[in-house]
């Protein structure tokens, strides 16, 4: 038996088993085609969303799971604006007709594609209450080269476009009626997790850096979304 505090709530709740491992999901897509938002309905066009990505000018941790060089940063926070950067490409939805109550990882699939040999692309998902302010409630960071959880290192060829998952710790989280969900992408999430250099190899051994130009596809082509483990399915 496991007993988990529901944030949002402030409740408590008891399951027999976690992580849940067969959880209905609600599906969020991306949608660029026009004014950037997170879609219920799967965008019959496909879009485009980019950005440069500099390792000499990452974007710091502004709320996070791990900031053991600066742990004030741990929790939730009170968020920037959406694009509060260059390098942030925010989607948000429409407000919600009811609660949405998930337990377990939130998942992120994104086709994207850059110019560099690897990179990293890293997400950040957002409550963004009535009153406009959003509160961060999971985030993550993936490679090129480790995409997808393999064990290995994979090659890629810039330019190409490819699928990748990026999967959250788990959480117990109620988003209320009347927010918004807002997600962030960009390519660094800094001291949470280390820059990349935009180089392929390993990260610590890299003696130099370059710019990246990331791009993220959106369009029933490109399956873009964002899947929820709710509760209420």
């Amino acid at each position: 038996m496991i007993k988990l505090y529901r944030i949002g709530e402030d409740k408590w709740d008891i399951l027999n088993d976690f992580p849940k491992e067969e959880i209905s999901g609600t599906i969020l897509y991306l949608n660029s085609d026009g004014k950037k938002c997170l879609s219920w309905e799967l965008p019959k066009n496909e879009g485009k969303s980019e950005f440069i990505y500099d390792p000499d000018d990452p974007l710091f941790s502004k709320g996070a799971e791990s900031t053991f060089h600066s742990m004030t940063e741990n929790g939730s926070h009170l968020q920037p604006e959406a694009d509060y950067r260059s390098d942030v490409v925010s989607f948000i939805s429409a407000p919600l007709d009811k609660d949405m109550h998930i337990c377990g990882k939130i998942c992120v699939k994104l086709c994207v594609s850059s110019d560099a040999e690897d990179t990293a692309f890293s997400v950040k998902i957002s409550e963004v209450y009535e009153d406009g302010k959003a509160y961060n409630v999971r985030g993550t960071i993936t490679t090129l080269a480790y995409r997808n959880g393999t064990p290995r290192r994979v090659t890629y060829i810039p330019g190409e476009k490819v699928m990748i998952e990026l999967k959250t710790w788990d959480i117990d989280w109620c988003f209320k009626k009347g927010s918004k969900i807002r997600l962030d992408i960009s390519s660094s999430d800094f001291p949470q997790y280390s820059v990349h250099s935009n180089y392929p190899g390993i990260w610590s051994v890299q003696e130099k850096t370059k710019k990246a130009k990331q791009k993220i596809y959106t369009g029933a082509e490109n399956g873009s979304c964002v899947v929820f483990p709710d509760m209420n399915k």
